[in-house]
């Protein structure tokens, strides 16, 4: 933690400031730009968190009504030079983050940008058991395919969801009803959830397999209706 004149912190921001002041592309010899890319790359990736981070505080504090912005929103675009919509999801990231230390620790080691952990946060909020498979895809995979993985789990996990839903509405509706008829004859109505229904149809048909092979033996014809009573 640094407190707002915490030299250490101001000498951090006055290197980066020589680095980027003195920079020039041309002088460096062509194997080390990729390297030296992939460092920039990372530093951009734990700033980026550090603002993330602090995102969720300076909403906490109302930041921007110091500077007459009533948006917390406004107040991070202002700061940032991005767009609003950005600032937005930074802030709904920070909120959601707290539930997802594995992707907090990617952030933190910058392994994962905070572009990533928008995209990642729904597919490990609707799968946790997912987190090591798309962290290790944020790594390795583009911002597309990373963006695919994501989007195939959520679609899995609502099909399965909406099978639970559905399972729990049919159970709910069972029923099994017996009657009379006028002739004096017994009816029944009912309906049952799949697997319970399965496995009374199921007991029903063997059954009336055996009634069935019983009237063949005999001589005797009736519907396949008539064998299943």
């Amino acid at each position: 933690m640094f407190a707002s004149d915490d030299k250490s912190f101001r000498d951090i921001l006055s290197a980066i400031e020589g680095f980027v002041t003195d920079l020039e592309p041309g002088e460096y010899a062509p194997g080390d730009v990729p390297l030296v890319l992939r460092h920039i790359a990372r530093a951009e990736k734990l700033c980026g968190t550090a603002r993330l981070l602090l995102s969720k505080r300076a909403a906490d504090l109302r930041a921007g009504e110091r500077d007459g912005l009533t948006s917390t929103a406004k107040w991070l675009a202002s700061q940032s030079g991005e767009d609003i919509g950005k600032a937005r999801r930074d802030l709904d990231t920070s909120e959601r983050l707290t539930s997802q230390p594995g992707l907090e620790e990617a952030l933190r080691q910058g392994r994962v940008s905070t572009t990533q952990a928008a995209t990642l946060l729904p597919a490990l909020e609707a799968d946790p058991d997912s987190s090591s498979k798309l962290l290790e895809s944020a790594a390795r995979d583009s911002m597309n395919e990373l963006r695919q993985k994501c989007q195939l789990i959520m679609a899995a996990k609502r099909s399965e969801q909406e099978a639970i839903e559905r399972d729990a509405r049919l159970r709910a509706r069972r029923h099994l009803r017996f009657g009379t008829t006028d002739d004096g004859a017994v009816s029944i109505r009912g309906e049952l959830a799949p697997v319970e229904g399965a496995a009374v149809k199921n007991a029903l048909e063997r059954m009336s397999k055996k009634v069935f092979e019983t009237a063949r033996a005999e001589g005797r014809r009736e519907s396949r209706d008539a064998y299943m009573a």
